[in-house]
């Protein structure tokens, strides 16, 4: 929406109550009201009221990161909606192009490839002793730096993931020291008054097997997943407790569970994280002919607070299940967060399936409501699915589409539903961390309304132009706020081995 408001029309607005100026600024968008700041200077100093910004982040129809939050300030979600809007308007119909780069020096090189969260924070490892944090809001050059945590001892794997509390972001990261101690899960708060982030809480993960490879993996809400191959333990950052999920069962007839279901962890898994609920499908393939593909849908609450914690952990407990018969999933994420009606009590949460990096549809879970007392009662899930969009409509007829072998799929979502991602095409014997060059195609996916409906750009090309990154290790992306870094190593000899990260603006 387009401001213009002559000298009158202004004098008028200013003789309006403060609150329905407020009210009224809310149905702009966010690049509207920062034009206003040009109109007078009493329009200027209602553009900067966190009233507004506040309302207009909770309301805005753009992918955005978690929020608002008390811990985040105006700039921040000023600037934040700001480039969602650009985006939004560019998105499927211009090709990708970069803005602006960063380049942060190094030495020595940082273990792996930093991490960005809600497109402002770059976490890096750096010298296998010590977490750094760089603001990418901040107007410094290089970024404003930060020590989060130093460690006594050699850091032998690590890994971090956010999640989403009450009172705000929360940081988490997993740290494995080389002497094999227990493996420590760090937790990290926004601080209100100054906006960076604070050490609030270091906990053992109650682990046999600290050597193991494990990740982290977080999401929209208060829980974190901890994956170590063989065992799976939920993290609740907000009552600081562990969790695990209980010995398989099911109450659905035998005949009707896919074959050879034993064990949640002897097959196919995948778990997906909610603001309410723990979500494991189960997916495997039977192959005999007909050859049958099934998917049982488990979904978890926490156990009533009354029960006791155990071995350092505690057990969740199964409330809903479902099956989907012929359906055989590769990739599943949350597109929207859960939503409670409050009259019925029924949650709706939905799923976006990626079918081997090509085919995106919708799963729609629909849990009744789930009484506390009841504590063995298993309800069923309504499951409803619907297709979205296919990569393939976007090749049809170009000659790039017999290049390309290799489809790898990047999205990011807000809590109501709306995503922004794209399908990154690399070509035959190249490696995925080598395709920045190589073609895009962008996509964006409303799951707000009853139906999930989504807009496939063209395919286009990437142009790099000044970016150079032929030994790029591995990268990250945030679609949300329009930035991805990547690592590049110089050719020097060890211990002095250093580099750089670079941190591109594109949309």
């Amino acid at each position: 929406m387009s401001v213009r408001i002559s000298t009158m029309k202004t004098t008028v607005a200013m003789i309006l109550p403060v609150e329905v100026i407020y009210h009224i600024l809310c149905f702009l968008g966010a690049q509207d009201i920062v034009r206003l700041r040009t109109v007078s200077k009493q329009f200027r100093n209602f553009t900067y009221a966190p009233t507004i910004w506040r309302t207009l982040y909770k309301n805005t129809h753009v992918p955005r990161p978690p929020g608002p939050f008390s811990s985040q300030p105006v700039h921040f979600l000023e600037h934040a909606l700001i480039k969602s809007e650009r985006l939004a308007r560019l998105w499927t119909t211009q090709p990708m192009r970069y803005l602006s780069i960063v380049q942060v020096r190094v030495q020595p090189m940082p273990m792996s490839c930093p991490r960005i969260i809600d497109g402002k924070w770059l976490i890096s490892c750096e010298s296998s002793e010590r977490f750094v944090v760089y603001d990418l809001d901040s107007e410094t050059v290089p970024p404003f730096r930060q020590v989060l945590w130093v460690c006594d001892r050699q850091i032998y794997r690590w890994d971090l993931q956010s999640a989403t509390s009450i009172e705000g972001p929360v940081l988490c990261i997993m740290v494995t020291n080389i002497d094999e101690d227990p493996c420590k899960l760090l937790k990290f708060r926004v601080n209100r008054d100054s906006g960076h982030l604070y050490h609030s809480l270091s906990l053992d993960v109650p682990t046999n097997h600290p050597t193991r490879p494990y990740f982290l993996n977080g999401g929209h809400g208060p829980f974190l997943l901890i994956d170590d191959e063989q065992v799976l333990l939920i993290f609740d950052v907000e009552s600081q407790i562990f969790y695990e999920f209980p010995a398989f069962s099911s109450s659905l007839p035998v005949n009707k569970l896919p074959h050879s279901i034993s064990d949640p962890l002897s097959y196919y898994g995948i778990t997906v994280l909610t603001n309410t609920h723990i979500i494991y499908l189960h997916s495997v393939s039977c192959n005999v002919v007909p050859s049958s593909h099934s998917t049982l849908v488990q979904v978890f609450t926490l156990p009533p607070a009354a029960c006791p914690v155990r071995s350092g952990t505690n057990v969740l407990r199964l409330s809903h299940e479902g099956i989907v018969h012929d359906v055989l999933l590769h990739d599943v994420n949350l597109i929207r967060n859960s939503v409670t009606n409050p009259k019925t009590g029924v949650t709706n949460i939905r799923l976006l399936m990626n079918r081997q990096d090509r085919h995106l549809s919708c799963m729609d879970l629909t849990l009744p409501k789930h009484s506390p007392t009841g504590i063995n009662a298993v309800l069923p899930i309504t499951i409803n699915m619907h297709d979205i969009l296919k990569l393939e409509d976007a090749l049809y007829g170009d000659h790039n589409r017999s290049l390309m072998t290799n489809w790898a799929c990047c999205f990011q979502c807000s809590d109501d539903g709306h995503a922004r991602g794209f399908w990154l095409g690399y070509k035959r014997h190249v490696s995925r961390d080598s395709a920045m060059n190589d073609s895009v195609v962008r996509f964006t996916i409303d799951a707000s309304q009853d139906k999930c409906t989504g807009v496939l750009g063209r395919l286009t090309r990437i142009h790099s132009g000044q970016i150079d990154c032929p030994l790029m290790m591995s990268y990250e992306v945030d679609t949300m706020r329009g930035k991805f870094c990547y690592t590049n190593r110089d050719f020097v000899p060890l211990p002095k081995e250093r580099g750089e990260i670079v941190v591109v603006d594109f949309e």
